[in-house]
């Protein structure tokens, strides 16, 4: 499921000129919610031996919440992910 998100958000980076920002923001706030839904769940299983995927999902989460910051305020750096 990670890589298919993370997937998702390399293509949202390439293609995002095209799309606007609250398209993007919607994606990436997608990512987010399934990357923590996984994190509860391996937390709920059990957790010492889902480490790295509670790790890749909170890098994932970060990484999908920086551009949302960035184009919720209209960053100059935003237009630059886009």
């Amino acid at each position: 499921m990670l890589d298919f998100l993370c997937n998702d958000l390399i293509i949202i980076i390439k293609i995002g000129i095209q799309m606007s920002f609250s398209k993007q923001i919607k994606i990436c706030n997608t990512c987010i919610e399934s990357c923590e839904a996984c994190i509860t769940s391996c937390l709920v299983g059990n957790a010492s031996k889902m480490s790295g995927c509670i790790q890749a999902c909170r890098d994932c989460s970060d990484i999908c919440s920086m551009p949302v910051r960035l184009m919720s305020r209209n960053s100059t750096h935003a237009h630059r992910l886009a």
